[in-house]
């Protein structure tokens, strides 16, 4: 939507665009992400059992081996998958497993992306049916919140739950109206908002826009 940040190109906390780095990591958790959607009642900002899987230990210069180029199918369309994938390439990031197995992606201890059980305050308006594939993203701000979910063309969307939380909606079935570069920047974002601020000044340093 024109003079407002869409899920492309929006600035992060520092006024610097993050460059897109998409890197392929390890994928052990493809099938907790796409069976997440069958959903298991748990509280959404706990994180009950714990046993984290850590991505490789990151080297954050530039030309750092865990950030590559936008590969060729960058204009793909987004997979569920493609939330672990991008996730674990971003440094220092562990994964937790709450109530019912869904994963939780964390930096620092911190909560960036999760994805949620069916809960009552996202349901389909015709059936009253609890969504069984939600997955939230962290933003940096309400501005950030409501460029997106103000936005018609975007699959993000917030519940009343989430009022004044600095968050995102989006449900997997429609993670593919998203491009896998837009997925990918959403990602980052959600990473930076929740990084401690020597984390994320050394990410975008080293991922200036050359």
């Amino acid at each position: 939507m024109a003079g407002r940040p869409g899920p492309v190109g929006h600035r992060d906390r520092r006024g610097q665009r993050a460059s897109i780095a998409i890197g392929i990591a390890g994928a052990e958790c493809r099938n907790a992400l796409i069976s997440a959607a069958t959903g298991r009642q748990h509280d959404p900002f706990a994180v009950t059992q714990r046993h984290a899987r850590s991505a490789a230990e990151p080297d954050v210069r530039p030309g750092a081996a865990y950030a590559v180029a936008v590969s060729d199918d960058g204009n793909r369309a987004a997979r569920v998958d493609d939330v672990d994938e991008m996730a674990l390439v971003m440094p220092y990031v562990t994964v937790e497993y709450g109530t019912g197995d869904n994963p939780v992606y964390q930096v620092g201890g911190k909560s960036f992306i999760f994805f949620r059980n069916p809960r009552p305050d996202a349901v389909d308006p015709e059936t009253g049916e609890r969504y069984a594939d939600v997955i939230v993203f962290w933003v940096e701000s309400e501005a950030d919140k409501q460029a997106l979910v103000q936005d018609e063309t975007s699959p993000f969307f917030t519940t009343a739950h989430f009022d004044g939380h600095p968050s995102v909606l989006l449900r997997a079935s429609r993670i593919g109206e998203l491009t896998r570069r837009e997925l990918a920047e959403v990602i980052q974002d959600a990473w930076l908002s929740r990084a401690s601020a020597r984390r994320a000044a050394a990410w975008l340093s080293a991922h200036r826009p050359t």
